[in-house]
């Protein structure tokens, strides 16, 4: 994790050097989000000592992913690298908007076009299962509408825009049953791609096929990018 306190390139360096030296088939890199409300929140401020600065911080997710591509890592996610073939499935199921199943307390699913999550706190789920266990057994968040195709495609745009494999308008196109949104998003992520912070690929008509960001600088404004195309698909 880098960002925490006190942390220096030559610190983080050696982090990340031990961790190519164990030779693991995949890491998470993180860095550290200082949550309002919390205790950490009330001892520490962001981008102030002792934690690093914001450039300083930029900085450390470029050694990453240097570091990591150049031992053979693939930087395959925003905050994931693996070797070929070790990308974890379990969390491409959620970037690829697949439906997936959360059992336990506070546990989130996605199944049949509904995100739902179980209660949180102990008593509440206690209830809630009895609750389940007596009433009619059809599937927990059936009676939740399904989510529109528009709040559908913005998750896809969000989720695979954060895979080095980026996003095929086809793909989006299925999802939005047109191809209406494509004129408006294509026109936002422009800009990006001149700022060398995404790339867009095009057919030998010169269609546009497939967009995504790069490493590690699209990565890295990954928000701001995508934040540029959901203003943009509002206005259309």
């Amino acid at each position: 994790m880098s960002g925490l306190p006190g942390l220096d390139p030559g610190a983080w360096a050696a982090s990340l050097e031990a961790a190519v030296a164990a030779a693991p088939t995949h890491v998470s890199v993180y860095d550290l989000q200082v949550e309002a409300g919390t205790p950490f929140a009330a001892m520490y401020r962001p981008g102030q000592e002792p934690l690093p600065s914001d450039d300083a911080a930029a900085a450390m997710f470029g050694q990453a992913s240097e570091c990591l591509r150049g031992a053979g890592y693939e930087h395959y996610e925003i905050s994931n690298y693996a070797l070929p073939g070790s990308r974890s499935r379990h969390n491409t199921m959620y970037w690829s908007g697949s439906s997936f199943y959360g059992f336990g307390m506070g546990a989130a699913s996605y199944l049949q076009g509904r995100r739902f999550s179980r209660p949180k706190s102990l008593p509440a789920y206690l209830r809630w299962l009895e609750a389940y266990r007596e009433g009619p057994r059809e599937s927990p968040g059936a009676e939740l509408p399904p989510e529109s195709r528009r709040d559908v495609l913005l998750d896809a745009i969000m989720l695979r825009s954060r895979l080095r494999d980026g996003v095929w308008l086809t793909v989006l196109e299925d999802i939005a049953g047109d191809k209406r949104h494509e004129p408006a998003l294509l026109s936002a992520l422009e800009p990006h791609v001149a700022a060398g912070l995404a790339w867009l690929e095009r057919d030998g008509e010169g269609a546009a096929t497939h967009f995504g960001l790069t490493d590690p600088e699209g990565f890295l404004l990954s928000n701001d990018v995508v934040s540029d195309i959901f203003l943009a698909l509002d206005e259309s």
